[in-house]
């Protein structure tokens, strides 16, 4: 590590510190494009956006590679609702981009104050996004599949609500999960992360 680069965990701590700002400027950019027809859906999506910021920091420190099917899944999950929303598969890929430009305008805005980034820890956390995106397409496209390609007889037929109660009883589920994923981590990927 060169002098004046901030830590892999500097990274993390940062978007833990800013983990609700994010969510809530990415909640607000997306409902300031419209896509769909919204309302029903609305707070389901901002906790969504929620969920995913909490997830990010430990995925850049030394849990990522434990908290990661998590990301994973609430991604694909995030596919899966845009898919009920009405949104077309480019839409839910914007939707997530959001999330990117979001983290380098701060990133670039507020500086960490332990020092630069380094380039390993920007292209991890493009990674990281581009995963994001990677599973939001699928959840959509499986999503679609089914709607399209399954026998009318084999389709069940969900209300709004139902749409939105199932989604925040997975969403519920990734947020109990997280505290036993990262108590079980062992403590020597630390040294891993750190670049030791």
């Amino acid at each position: 590590m060169r002098r004046g680069e901030a830590r892999p965990l500097d990274l993390a701590n940062y978007l833990r510190l800013r983990a609700g700002e994010l969510a809530e400027v990415w909640s607000m950019e997306v409902s300031a494009r419209d896509h769909g027809p919204g309302s029903q859906f609305d707070q389901v999506v901002s906790r969504f956006m929620y969920q995913l910021a909490d997830l990010l920091p430990w995925l850049m420190g030394p849990h990522g590679p434990h908290v990661r099917p998590l990301w994973d899944r609430t991604a694909e999950l995030f596919g899966v609702m845009a898919a009920k929303r009405g949104l077309a598969a480019g839409e839910v890929i914007e939707e997530f981009q959001i999330l990117r430009e979001l983290l380098i305008r701060m990133l670039f805005e507020h500086p960490l104050a332990e020092g630069s980034l380094s380039l390993r820890d920007i292209l991890r956390l493009n990674r990281i996004i581009d995963s994001g995106v990677t599973h939001a397409s699928v959840g959509h496209t499986d999503a679609m599949f089914f709607q399209f390609f399954e026998p009318p007889e084999n389709q069940e037929s969900k209300t709004p609500e139902e749409i939105v109660r199932e989604a925040e009883r997975q969403l519920a589920l990734v947020a109990e999960e997280l505290p036993q994923v990262v108590e079980v981590t062992p403590p020597e990927s630390v040294a891993e992360v750190l670049g030791n």
